[in-house]
């Protein structure tokens, strides 16, 4: 993996030498982006919608906060089959290079992920005529990622995205007629994710 980090940096556009007031990239930004993940192993592949806000505090470094939609289908053998809305906010970091119309970015950072999980009704009515379970939930979890990233005419974005996080199913089993046991089962993700994004500079509006 670092080694695919390096050499994807090196191969970034050669940095501008305008001083930070002709900066190639704006001081605000705001990106909408639309996108696509993979499977990744408990989710099969799904839309994704996001928004991010981007400051530059200082050339050539840009952090970033957004809040990211997914929706996806929660399948396979060993997981509860059903269907997944998460919501990822995260904080992130990218060092960018270019000059003229093409501009190159990689950086990371945290995420936290809110998941509204629901659970389909043929594994619900089994759940609960073989163990018992009433309920099962998906918990919150913190991850990280990393991106890698392309921009033309600072208007287009075009990223992949690497992700990691590790949320739990939580089941909800009946053991008496007024008493219930909740069960974890930690899970891990890592997903690629696909996004096209437009970006709207704020400091020129």
């Amino acid at each position: 993996m670092l080694s695919a980090v390096l050499t994807s940096l090196l191969l970034l556009p050669i940095a501008p030498l305008n001083p930070i007031e002709q900066d190639t990239l704006a001081t605000d930004n705001l990106q909408f982006a639309i996108g696509l993940s993979t499977p990744n192993g408990i989710l099969d592949a799904g839309p994704s919608a996001a928004l991010f806000y981007e400051y530059r505090p200082l050339h050539p470094w840009i952090v970033r906060a957004g809040v990211e939609y997914r929706y996806g289908e929660v399948s396979g053998a060993l997981n509860p089959n059903g269907e997944l809305n998460s919501y990822t906010f995260s904080l992130e970091g990218f060092y960018y290079r270019g000059s003229g119309n093409w501009i190159g970015y990689i950086g990371g950072g945290g995420l936290l992920a809110l998941n509204s999980y629901n659970l389909g009704s043929v594994d619900a009515d089994s759940l609960f005529a073989i163990e018992g379970v009433t309920d099962v939930e998906m918990s919150q979890s913190f991850g990280y990622r990393i991106l890698l990233g392309l921009r033309y005419k600072t208007d287009y974005a075009i990223e992949i995205r690497v992700s990691e996080v590790r949320p739990d199913f939580i089941f909800e089993t009946a053991t008496g007629p007024n008493s219930t046991r909740f069960e974890t089962r930690q899970t891990k993700t890592s997903t690629i994710s696909l996004s096209f994004g437009y970006i709207l500079p704020l400091n020129t509006l």
